[in-house]
């Protein structure tokens, strides 16, 4: 199971997630299982040939993630998207998908969710992020590509996230 930050769960602050273990400055690769089952939920409707799991941020509690994908990732017409995905009953279901290069809020099933994505420039490795309090250090994948999300307590509708996350490439 994914870990989260070392913010409890419940505290009414967001939390950061990773999608793997490690502390919040150690990105480490998604796990073929986790990937393999985010790819089969936003795959409902598009062949899985087509879908490729670059990155995710999973809730600490596993049951919401957002999800870095590409469509036709090995085409030219290759498209970067964010998926908005929750776990329940023991499967993940694709909630909404959208384009990647934005920053902004979401409703996640249960929770506020503040998100940031899309490409990094030239020569990044790293983007960090900041919100409400909390710092999260995310990886740019090979292909200049990130995403990276702040979870809000769950059931409460009125953490709604007044700013997205604040960013910088390092």
């Amino acid at each position: 199971m994914p870990c989260g930050s070392s913010l409890a769960r419940d505290q009414a602050e967001p939390v950061v997630a990773r999608a793997s273990a490690g502390s919040l400055l150690d990105a480490m690769p998604l796990d073929s299982e986790l990937t393999k089952a985010l790819s089969r939920a936003i795959a409902e409707e598009i062949p899985a040939r087509f879908v490729k799991v670059v990155d995710a941020v999973v809730a600490p509690d596993g049951r919401n993630a957002v999800i870095l994908v590409l469509f036709n990732a090995d085409t030219p017409d290759a498209v970067a998207m964010i998926s908005f995905c929750l776990h329940d009953e023991g499967e993940w279901d694709e909630l909404v998908t959208t384009d990647a290069g934005d920053v902004g809020t979401n409703w996640l099933g249960d929770r506020w969710v503040a998100y940031a994505s899309g490409e990094a420039p030239a020569g990044a490795t790293a983007v960090v992020a900041q919100h409400a309090g909390a710092t999260d250090r995310r990886p740019v994948t090979d292909g200049g590509l990130y995403v990276v999300a702040f979870f809000g307590p769950p059931g409460d509708d009125e953490f709604k996230l007044v700013r997205p996350p604040e960013i910088r490439f390092v």
